[in-house]
């Protein structure tokens, strides 16, 4: 999953933007622009990091818009189960795409430098 930023309209890092958000898995692929909150990030970095630490634990991507939702689940062996739905738009009436991907501990730190390089 790629999530870029392309506007943020607010004076303040926890304010809303738009964010290009992109689901690749083999060859389906889904695209959507979404409107997200900054916090939501900076809680998913805190629990990927808990995650690549501890090796247990799940979170849930629930932003307030619900145009990108999504759980991330690990095991004790270290594997990552990320499964949700991209929505076109906000709101339950326009296309989406729902995705699977399965990975494991080694992309957490990548993962997290993303959601960093995105935070600055």
């Amino acid at each position: 999953m790629l999530i870029t930023e392309q506007e943020i309209t607010g004076p303040h890092p926890y304010d809303f933007g738009t964010y290009v958000v992109e689901v690749v898995n083999g060859e389906f692929s889904g695209k959507a622009r979404c409107y997200l909150n900054r916090n939501d990030f900076i809680t998913l970095r805190d629990a990927l990091s808990a995650m690549h630490r501890e090796l247990k634990g799940s979170y849930s991507f629930e932003p307030i818009e619900g145009q990108l939702v999504f759980q991330v689940t690990i095991d004790k062996f270290g594997h990552l189960h990320l499964e949700g739905e991209l929505f076109e738009t906000a709101g339950d009436w326009s296309n989406s795409i729902k995705f699977t991907i399965g990975l494991d501990q080694t992309h957490l730190p990548d993962m997290i430098r993303s959601l960093d390089s995105l935070l600055a």
